[in-house]
């Protein structure tokens, strides 16, 4: 039986390339205890894609200048959702506004990097990878699963979306990316693997030897092969298993549908640990204000209905959600008269969400009399938020991920 490159991509599976495979097998002691004692943490990362306009998220209500810059997409104190006595979010975001009053929504505030870059491409990288530099090839929740080396084995970061993102590419570790759960089975036009599983899992064992070469480097994808089959078997399981609890809105880009499909997994135990979606559409240069508000709604609605759901099915307690953009936008609106927007800056929002979230503001908001060529400045490094999922709930030194040491923040 034999498995061509083209049937191996109908599959639906792009399988995060290996490397050393003494890395997969050498477990150091703090491994092992993280393994254990860690068992039930997952992380949800939400990427907005395009570059999310952090100004009018979390929206400096109480500063004049707001106003000056922005005088036809600026939000007035009356609309704004009050977080404090200077900043308020934005009110498309009403539906976590229960959150924040429960003291579950931790909002970081002026997040960027040195040096910033405002290519969609790069910048977002650069937030991949963790390396400012961007010359890391893994990404740094690649570089997790690979230093946590979970025994449960099987996918342990998923993605739903096209491809897999940098964030998730491994050493050792096998990850994935499926455009949807319902479709996710691994099947050729001739042959489905039911039939024949020991000749198919050879077949897509060889593959890996032919696409990449024989060797050392392979033996870690070579020995995971048989778990793809039964991943796919897990996977559909588990829609039989799986009852939402909430009906979860449709029609919202496919992020309502997503994290729906994230909380199929967790509630029937999927070994996964980070579960990796997105939301497009953020690049707004022009007509912001019919665009910006309503993605943030639909943002709002689906993690609403996400932890909902979790709430009820008891699992809420074990799950964080992490959403961020690779950059903000600038603070002044350009000049597009009547169809104002805002172009590429650098400074924006980052929202952390869960029942295990220490809610609150952490960071200081950028200062709109002190901007950089019109850019907000970041007050707190992206690699700060990191390294705090890392310490104090992911169950790894971050150092050990992210090549160096920053301050943690105190939202767990």
């Amino acid at each position: 039986m034999s498995l061509s490159r083209r049937d191996f991509l109908r599959s639906t599976l792009w399988l995060s390339a290996s490397c050393a495979a003494s890395s997969l097998f050498e477990r150091s002691a703090f491994a092992q205890a993280a393994s254990q004692s860690q068992t039930g943490k997952t992380l949800v990362v939400l990427q907005l894609t395009g570059g999310n306009d952090g100004l009018n998220t979390v929206i400096p209500y109480a500063d004049d200048l707001y106003y000056k810059l922005r005088p036809s997409l600026a939000y007035g104190r009356d609309s704004v959702i009050l977080l404090s006595d200077t900043v308020g979010l934005n009110p498309s975001l009403s539906k976590l506004r229960s959150y924040w009053d429960q003291g579950n929504l931790a909002v970081v505030q002026g997040v960027g990097y040195p040096k910033p870059n405002r290519s969609h491409f790069e910048s977002m990288d650069i937030w991949h990878s963790a390396d400012p530099t961007n010359r890391t090839a893994t990404g740094w929740l690649g570089r997790y699963l690979d230093e946590l080396h979970d025994t449960r084995g099987g996918l342990q970061g998923l993605s739903l979306g096209d491809a897999l993102p940098h964030a998730l590419i491994a050493g050792a570790t096998l990850t994935t990316s499926v455009q949807n759960l319902d479709g996710f089975q691994v099947q050729t036009d001739e042959h489905n693997y039911h039939k024949d599983r020991p000749a198919m899992v050879r077949a897509l064992q060889d593959l890996f030897v032919k696409q990449a070469g024989d060797g050392d480097a392979l033996t870690a994808l070579r020995q995971s092969s048989a778990q793809v089959f039964d991943d796919a078997d897990r996977f559909q399981e588990s829609l039989k298993l799986y009852k939402p609890a909430v009906a979860y809105p449709a029609g919202d880009g496919g992020l309502g549908r997503s994290l729906q499909q994230i909380a199929q997994l967790i509630v029937t135990d999927s070994p996964a640990r980070v579960y990796y979606t997105f939301l497009d559409g953020f690049d707004t240069h022009a007509g912001q204000k019919n665009q910006h508000g309503p993605l943030l709604g639909r943002l709002a609605a689906a993690v609403d209905a996400f932890f909902t759901d979790l709430r009820l099915q008891k699992r809420a307690n074990d799950v964080v959600l992490l959403a961020f953009s690779e950059f903000g936008r600038r603070a002044k609106e350009n000049g597009s008269k009547g169809k104002e927007g805002t172009d590429h800056g650098k400074a924006s929002v980052v929202f952390l969400l869960g029942d295990g979230v220490k809610g609150g503001l952490y960071g200081a908001y950028p200062s709109l009399s002190d901007l950089d060529d019109g850019d907000l400045v970041f007050n707190t490094d992206f690699r700060s938020i990191y390294a705090s999922l890392l310490d104090r709930w992911m169950g790894v030194p971050s150092d050990k991920v992210l090549g160096g040491t920053f301050p943690n923040l105190t939202f767990l």
